[in-house]
């Protein structure tokens, strides 16, 4: 239901006035009349009348003309005037009416509210600290840095990562480039932008960077617990749905006079959104001038872009953009559009600047979403669905196509949705610019570079942080929030505890709730073997927040299922990772927030390329594979013994086995039980030993470097250094590669290029005083009979895993080039001529 500036007690006041004036020779005081009476002889009224309405109508419309329509009209029952046929003219007239706001009432009601707020915005504008700073406790460790970083708080008191010296770009080419393209400064005459990318890369912050950069409105359909941005769209959405005379699916008779109604509604609504803010704008720039001495300078802009991510900071007023908003509902529609004109010029004189007025649409997803069958198509078949994005769209847009330039963003934006949009007329001429590059920390120096801006300097040298430095990189690859979130846990515990943070910040990221008949569980989580430090830090650390990715839609949508069973298998058990050309269904991944965009180029008709590439994201969905579909283990045991390959052409038994190793060796069971010797041959002394799957790795840029370190880490079910179990070497130089223990996978399981002997090989440590190393090379041959294999295979095989011919018994093995290490004499020196 619609409402407006009155109250319903004032509402109920005016009705018995009305009523009184309207029945002159009545014998009954109405002025005596509850508020039920009041409202159950208005409904009688428009009963009796209901048949003859369109005679009644412009007698009921003059005596009844309310400023807002009286809280019992949402609640009349159609049945009180069945038979009648004019329900629902009655009460679209009734709401239409009773709540325009004539145009002198609307001056009145924006220039009452402004002055209302004056003192709170010239208390903002002249603060030193504009928006709350978290503080640290005292006893923190490095209380004192931390307090030094004056670090805006968020709403539970922490520091607020995403506010953290906004506005600072300080020679970032990427991020230059970006807000360049979102926000150019050359006139660009009806544009549009589309920011695509899953939940936490960085939209929002890119966002905000570029409103720091040029005068603009940032707008969300979706304020999060942390209250960043306005309400202001969010309840306008609900005064669509609420309003009496809005009918969310569009019936089969009077299709198109409840279509043109439902859109006249939402371009109400939301274009006293877009009024209340150019309002707001203009007098923050009008007060700044005057704090200022008539200049608005760039730290007025920063100011304009707090205050509309965080309204709450006015001090008093809990959300002035929806409170203008609210009292503007009802506005005479064409007086509305005159006066956000008139703004929007004043604006464009105010601000000194021929740029048209960007306008950020913030999580645009949630309006893909709303209301699809409200606003279909007026076509017989009425399949296309249009929901509320458009309409908001042409709201910001239709008062000047010119001078606003409207971006959305989102996490899964359908191309289909965005064609749509540019269907209106508003857009005609419009060029959509669209971008899914944000950037992310997918190499390491950018990574550390980050982390250490949070640092002290004497932290930074230390050998605990300088491991950090390796592990970081690793383990929260990809979106910026990963990092974000675990930084901020160091900041909580003053820095204290690093790894121990880390590995609990991977172990619950991929916590998943396993269903039960009775009652549910959690799985155990992957946990990171790789940290020397990790053992030695004391006392337990508790991350504040994590990534929760959204695994109910998994089961909805099978062919999701298969496609997440497939690519993780690929990523965790080779290294591999294909990207995916998006379709309706794997949009899905965007929005659950497993995938990102990886290449999205709408101008050019290029198909939407995602990644799952994330350690993060894979380790959380292989959690759920193993314990709420069939595990890996499972399904790898059942293709080897059918002989099926698994993707991209690998070998099941090859994959089954990497499975089992990863399981079977585990520091209690000797290898003479899993591994049988020659009868003739007693077992070494070693054999008789436990040992443990490991992965070993070098960290630095150069062996002979000092700064080089050998790290590695036990390989046992969900716990390993590595985020894949096995890595699939596509040439001799992979091979090779990993064989240094260079390959950045740290995969403990290879599986070597075809031109190499062995099948699979990895490390295993030996549980000695020592804990000695030895390599296993195998060659797997599946035979399904219980027979032990003709002694000609075995001798065949055997050459194949003798480290000296590992590649010497390819005759046909093509001589490498003088650049390429010779991989025979490479090998040989390697195992030093072992056979």
């Amino acid at each position: 239901m619609a409402s407006g500036p009155t109250s319903d007690q004032e509402t109920n006041e005016k009705l018995r006035s009305h009523l009184t004036s309207v029945f002159t020779n009545a014998l009954f005081d109405f002025s005596q009349y509850s508020d039920y009476n009041v409202n159950i002889l208005l409904g009688s009224i428009a009963q009796c009348t209901g048949r003859n309405f369109d005679d009644f109508r412009s007698t009921w419309l003059k005596r009844f003309g309310l400023k807002a329509a009286p809280a019992f009209i949402a609640a009349w029952k159609k049945e009180t005037f069945e038979g009648s046929g004019d329900y629902g003219t009655l009460i679209r007239d009734l709401s239409s009416s009773v709540n325009t706001i004539l145009p002198d009432e609307a001056d009145d009601i924006i220039s009452s509210y402004l002055q209302e707020i004056r003192p709170a915005l010239k208390d903002f504008l002249e603060r030193a600290e504009p928006l709350p700073l978290w503080v640290p406790d005292d006893a923190l460790p490095n209380a004192d840095f931390l307090k030094a970083m004056k670090m805006p708080a968020s709403a539970k008191n922490e520091p607020d990562m995403l506010l953290y010296r906004l506005g600072h770009l300080n020679g970032n080419k990427s991020l230059e480039d970006l807000v360049e393209r979102l926000f150019p400064r050359e006139v660009v005459a009806r544009r549009i932008g589309v920011l695509l990318n899953t939940s936490g890369a960085g939209k929002t912050r890119t966002v905000l960077e570029g409103l720091c950069e040029r005068w603009g409105l940032y707008l969300t359909c979706y304020v999060d617990s942390e209250g960043r941005g306005s309400v202001d769209v969010e309840r306008a959405g609900d005064r669509i749905s609420g309003d009496p005379c809005f009918q969310p699916k569009l019936p089969q008779s009077d299709y198109e006079e409840i279509h043109d109604q439902n859109c006249a509604i939402a371009q109400s609504r939301f274009g006293e959104v877009l009024l209340a803010r150019l309002c707001i704008l203009e007098f923050f720039c009008q007060i700044a001038r005057e704090t200022s001495g008539g200049a608005l300078t760039d730290e007025h802009r920063k100011l304009w872009v707090y205050l509309q991510i965080k309204p709450s900071c006015i001090l008093g007023h809990f959300d002035i953009f929806d409170t203008l908003t609210e009292r503007l509902v009802g506005i005479d529609g064409p007086h509305r559009m005159d006066l956000a004109i008139t703004k929007l010029r004043g604006l464009h004189i105010l601000l000194g600047s021929d740029k048209p007025l960007y306008c950020i649409l913030d999580e645009a997803q949630i309006a893909a979403r709303a209301l699809p069958e409200a606003f279909m198509t007026l076509k017989p078949d009425q399949t296309t669905r249009r929901p509320s994005l458009r309409e908001l769209a042409k709201a910001l847009v239709d008062v000047d196509p010119k001078w606003i330039s409207l971006t959305l963003t989102g996490t899964a934006l359908d191309k289909k949705i965005i064609d749509d949009i540019m269907a209106s007329p508003v857009f005609k001429r419009t060029n959509v610019v669209t971008t899914t590059q944000l950037g992310a920390f997918n190499e390491a120096e950018e990574h550390i570079a980050y982390v250490k801006q949070f640092l002290p300097v004497e932290l930074v040298g230390g050998a605990s942080f300088q491991e950090l430095f390796h592990r970081v990189p690793y383990w929260l690859k990809g979106r910026y929030r990963f990092t974000a979130a675990y930084v901020r846990d160091l900041l909580l515990t003053g820095f204290q505890r690093p790894h121990r943070m880390l590995n609990e910040f991977v172990r619950l990221s991929t916590v998943i709730e396993i269903p039960g008949i009775v009652e549910r569980k959690l799985s155990p989580g992957f946990r990171p073997t790789d940290s020397v430090h990790a053992d030695q830090e004391v006392g337990d650390a508790v991350p504040t927040e994590l990534m929760h990715f959204q695994f109910d839609k998994l089961k909805k949508v099978p062919t999701l299922e298969n496609i997440i069973r497939t690519h993780t298998q690929q990523y965790v058990m080779r290294s591999v990772n294909d990207r995916l050309t998006a379709d309706s269904n794997q949009f899905d991944l965007i929005e659950c927030g497993f995938a990102r965009y990886a290449e999205y180029d709408v101008g050019n008709d290029k198909a939407p390329q995602i990644t799952l590439d994330e350690p993060l994201a894979v380790l959380a969905l292989t959690e759920w594979l193993q314990h709420c579909d069939l595990p890996l283990a499972e399904i790898l045991r059942g293709k080897a013994a059918e002989g099926i390959t698994t993707a991209r052409g690998a070998n099941g038994l090859e994959e089954y086995l990497a499975i089992y190793f990863s399981a079977v060796f585990d520091d209690e069971t000797p290898l003479t039980e899993i591994f049988q010797f020659h009868p003739s041959l007693d077992p070494p002394e070693w054999a008789k030993l436990p040992a443990t799957l490991v992965s070993m790795f070098w960290e630095g840029s150069d062996r002979e470097s000092d700064r080089e370190t050998l790290r590695g880490g036990i390989v046992r079910d969900q716990q390993r250094p590595s985020a894949p179990i096995g890595y699939k070497a596509r040439t001799m130089l992979d091979t090779l590669r990993w064989l240094e223990l260079r390959d950045r996978s740290r995969a403990p399981i290879c599986f070597p290029d075809t031109n190499m002997g062995p099948d699979v090989m990895f490390v295993l440590s030996l549980q000695d005083k020592a804990r000695s190393l030895i390599w296993v090379a195998l060659q797997s041959k599946f035979d399904s009979s219980d027979n032990i294999l003709p002694s000609a295979i075995l001798q065949k095989a055997v050459p194949t895993v003798t480290p000296k011919e590992f590649y010497g018994f390819r005759k046909d093995l093509k001589k490498p080039e003088a650049k390429d290490p010779d991989p025979i004499a490479y090998v040989q020196n390697l195992f030093q001529g072992q056979n």
